[in-house]
């Protein structure tokens, strides 16, 4: 009987295995993909701190991002440049692959193409059903396998409140100068396209996405076309759909079971972005789960001090988060128009450069709240 059971091989579920690993555990991974960081689903942008902070080599990170130009309804844009490389492009596949070797190192087992169909817990284990037949025994379940809600439901740990769908690829296109964030209801209605330049072996690349609120493939469809026509994109790739939580499940533990990442809902309420916030909840796990382990107390009660320091770490930032989303969420286009011109004219630009943090947006969101102009196109539909 194992040790600990990785559910999902991606960063949260692989850090948490390596770190576990090195503890001298005995750590099993099952991801149910053919190969570890394929296929690709996020938009793959890693804060520069976070290589020094989770021990990443940067050679994964394909290049640097300077630039980001919002873009209007209307057309007009505000453009914002980084001193710093703050934040990088990075090749996912190469960067889950280092996040597998690094685990392999530390004496972890990395199963592929075993997708778990059920998970099983009493008193003295938990167990695990693949959909191929296979079953395997152990003491913990750290459940790491995205943005897929069917166990949790099963496991009576819930789902999150907010989702949005999404949709994006990676393309062949003229290069860009700057990430480009596009707004408005024909658009993305209660999210936002983006394109985001790409440098592969001298060769330009965009990885172009969008999230809304339903009808995902029709409005993507339509963003594609319009900026297809502009970076002269190759037209053949097909769109990778998923559902982007916006907010943690109400339960992230129960009996020898521990969510990390996604699976959880501990993403960016802002963007969906995961990536960081599940590589530090994947911390937490391995902290939490070393101590039941070694103390022999993996029970529920034991395990709800996870649930308390992951949301001592990122309660306050995600309830910021999810208060902005829905302010910007009831803007009509006017008003969009309105605050990138404010951006862009009357003295937003400062408090942005001030502020702005790529992992941690508490700061900026209430510096923008505390800007009068922008307080009252943000607020304006609460008192209408």
């Amino acid at each position: 009987m194992a040790d600990v059971i990785v559910v999902g091989g991606g960063p949260a579920g692989l850090h948490a295995a390596y770190l576990l690993g090195k503890e001298g555990f005995d750590v099993r991974v099952l991801e149910e993909h053919s190969s570890i960081g394929s296929p690709v689903h996020c938009t793959g942008i890693v804060a520069a701190e976070a290589f020094k902070e989770f021990d990443i080599q940067e050679s994964t990170a394909l290049h640097p991002l300077h630039n980001v130009r919002f873009y209007a309804p209307s057309g007009t844009s505000f453009e914002y440049r980084t001193r710093d490389a703050e934040v990088f492009v990075i090749d996912r596949r190469s960067f889950d692959q280092q996040l597998c070797d690094r685990a392999v190192a530390a004496g972890v087992t990395v199963t592929t193409s075993s997708k778990v169909f059920d998970i099983r817990t009493d008193d003295q284990r938990a167990l695990v059903v693949t959909s191929n037949g296979e079953c395997f025994q152990c003491r913990i379940i750290v459940l790491a396998c995205g943005a897929d809600y069917v166990l949790q439901r099963r496991l009576g740990l819930g789902v999150p409140n907010h989702f949005l769908q999404s949709a994006q690829i990676e393309t062949r296109s003229d290069l860009l100068d700057a990430v480009e964030i596009h707004t408005g209801k024909d658009i993305a209605p209660g999210g936002f396209g983006w394109a985001v330049p790409v440098i592969r072996n001298d060769q330009s690349y965009v990885r172009l996405g969008l999230m809304c609120a339903s009808r995902v493939d029709h409005y993507f469809a339509n963003f594609r076309s319009r900026i297809g026509k502009q970076w002269n994109l190759e037209s053949s790739a097909i769109p990778r759909r998923k559902i982007l939580p916006l907010g943690p499940i109400p339960k992230t533990f129960g009996n020898r079971i521990i969510a990390v990442g996604d699976a959880a809902g501990i993403v960016k309420p802002t963007t969906g972005g995961g990536i960081y916030y599940g590589l530090v909840s994947a911390s937490i796990a391995a902290r939490t789960v070393t101590a039941g382990l070694r103390s022999n107390d993996i029970s529920s009660s034991f395990l709800a001090q996870y649930d308390k320091a992951w949301r001592n770490a990122f309660q306050a930032e995600i309830e910021s988060q999810l208060m902005f989303r829905k302010l910007a969420t009831r803007l009509n286009d006017t008003e969009i128009d309105q605050l990138v011109a404010l951006a862009k004219y009357n003295g937003l630009r400062p408090l942005i450069r001030m502020t702005a943090r790529f992992n941690h947006q508490r700061t900026l969101i209430n510096a923008v709240l505390g800007h009068p102009g922008a307080r009252r196109i943000l607020l304006k539909e609460l008192f209408s």
